[in-house]
This record gives C-alpha cells, structure tokens and sequence, in this order.
C-alpha cells in the first residue's frame, strides 16, 4: 500500500531544447504522471538534466517554464553543473516546491558536489557510480559508463546524507510543507546489477542492521555484500 512509482518526465523537456516546446506535448508527457498522482502513487517526477545544462538566464527561464507546465506534481529537479550550486537558487526551488536531487557522480572541475539538500516535501538521493575514465568518453555506451560498483568506504558518507534528510526540516516556503521529506535513493551504477547490489549496502547502512537480498545477488558479489546481507527472498 505504501508503493510510490519514481518517474522520469519525457527528454523532451530535459535534453531536446533546440525549439519550445507545446501544449500538446506537455499534455502527453503528463498523462501518465497524472494518472499516476491521482491514484496517490506517484512519488517523485524528475527532470534530470546533463551536465551540459548550466546556470544561464534562459537555462533559469527553461526550467522555471517546467515547474508552471508540471505544476501539481512532485517534481524533482537534477542538475549536475557546479553553476547551479547557489544560495538563491535553492531558495526558488524551496518557494516553487521543488526538490533539489542531491547527486554522486564523477568529479571533475564544474560537477555538483555531493550535498544533502532539502527544498520540498520530497528528498531525493541519485547515485550514478564514479567512472571517470568513461563518463565523458566519446563512444562509451551505457554499460561502460554506468560500470561502478561502490566501496562501502564510499557508501557511508551517503549512509549519513540520508539520515540528514530524513529527519530534515521541509524549508517553510515549499507549498504543502509537511513535516520531514520522503526521501528517495535511487542507484543507477547499473551494470550487471550493481546498482542493486549497492542498493542493498546503502540501505544496511541507514538501518544499521544486516538486510535480505536474493541468494543471485549475494553469489555474484559475495565480498561486497558479506558484512551487509543475509540471503532472502529470491
């Protein structure tokens, strides 16, 4: 019963920003996202955004467009240039009441730090893995970018974010300000179910307790997963 969807809105409004875009396309991109709001089972929205997406002024009024044209749904907003790493611009997102993803990615000069920021009613938490030999190479696919599976060394400064945002204050601007955020983490190192795996070691860390993973995850990462699972439910 207390199953929320995360979802991503349509790259259209995200990565393909050469022309505006319409009505008809913000009606399609919400038809599902609507849906899924009305039944009470949509839990976050995100618009994530590249790299590529700096702090401009028509950046700024792009996404200030997107928060009037998704209005009503719990947005979460992603953006990984150090450009947008502001006082103000935490601010405005706290007074639209959107969340601000707090993401670990590859470090290099002009990324987004990892944070612990709360901005609306939803806090959300995006592990992308740390490949810095491919996350910008030309040709890297998917499976060679997202390849990263994380220490546990790495893994508990985020242990502690979470906890952070958890028993955080939802900023008094947000509109429908509850008391503390529902935080969300999502693990996207991907390849070949690290990020389940990860996923599982994370969520160790926040109980503070051994967690169940299925037997097939424990055989393909006996070391990683041996202090923090126990066989369960395959």
């Amino acid at each position: 019963p207390a199953f929320r969807f995360g979802a991503k809105v349509w790259r259209r409004f995200t990565h393909e920003r050469d022309a505006a875009y319409t009505a008809a396309e913000v009606g399609e991109a919400r038809a599902a996202l609507d849906r899924l709001q009305a039944e009470g089972r949509l839990g976050a929205a995100l618009l994530q955004f590249p790299w590529s997406f700096k702090r401009e002024e028509a950046n700024e009024e792009w996404l200030r467009g997107l928060f009037r044209a998704f209005a009503g749904l719990p947005l979460v907003v992603e953006v990984r240039h150090a450009s947008w790493d502001a006082p103000e611009v935490l601010a405005e997102l706290a007074e639209a009441g959107v969340g601000i993803v707090n993401v670990d990615q590859p470090l290099f000069r002009g990324s987004l730090r990892p944070a612990a920021h709360v901005t609306s009613p939803v806090a959300y938490v995006r592990v992308h893995g740390r490949n810095t030999r491919d996350w910008f190479r030309e040709g890297a696919g998917r499976d060679a970018r997202y390849d990263y599976l994380y220490s546990a060394g790495e893994l508990e400064p985020w242990a502690t974010r979470v906890r952070q945002l958890a028993s955080a204050k939802v900023p008094a601007a947000s509109p429908a300000a509850a008391a503390v955020p529902d935080v969300y983490v999502v693990t996207n190192n991907h390849f070949r179910g690290q990020a389940v795996a990860n996923a599982k070691m994370l969520e160790a860390m926040v109980e503070g307790h051994e967690v169940e993973a299925p037997p097939e995850l424990l055989r393909a990462f006996p070391e990683a997963l041996r202090p923090w699972a126990r066989p369960g439910a395959s």
